[in-house]
C-alpha cells in the first residue's frame, strides 16, 4: 500500500477544516434560528434554519427546526417533508415524531392528502 504524498495529506487537512468551519457557521445559524424562535419570529428563523441547511444537510435538529417554522407559518407539507428527511437522518426522534404528527393532523384538517 503506497504512503498518501505530502499534498494529498495538505489537501485531505483541508477538506476537515473546511467541513469544521462550514458546521460551526451551521451550528451558529441554528443558535440564532432558535434565538428567532423564542421571539416567534418564524419567517426569519427558517430563513436561518435553511441557510444552516446548505452549509450542513446532515444534521437532523435543523430539518426539526425548520418543520417548527413551516407549521407555524401554515406550512404543514413543508413541515411533513422536513420531518421526514430529520427521521432518515435520526429514526426515532421523539419531537421529530410530534412534529410529523402535528403536519399530518394539519393536512388532513385541510382536506390535503398527507
Amino acid at each position: 500500500m503506497r504512503q498518501p504524498r505530502p499534498e494529498d495529506e495538505a489537501a485531505m487537512a483541508e477538506a476537515d477544516s473546511s467541513q469544521n468551519e462550514r458546521e460551526e457557521e451551521a451550528n451558529q445559524l441554528r443558535e440564532k434560528g432558535n434565538d428567532e424562535v423564542k421571539r416567534n419570529k418564524f419567517k426569519e428563523a427558517l430563513e436561518l434554519y435553511s441557510s444552516a441547511i446548505g452549509l450542513s444537510s446532515s444534521d437532523y435538529r435543523l430539518f426539526c427546526n425548520r418543520a417548527l417554522c413551516h407549521l407555524k407559518l401554515g406550512q404543514p407539507q413543508n413541515a411533513l417533508d422536513d420531518c421526514e428527511k430529520c427521521l432518515s437522518l435520526k429514526p426515532y426522534y421523539s419531537k421529530a415524531l410530534q412534529r410529523k404528527a402535528w403536519a399530518v393532523h394539519e393536512l388532513v384538517k385541510s382536506g390535503s392528502r398527507a
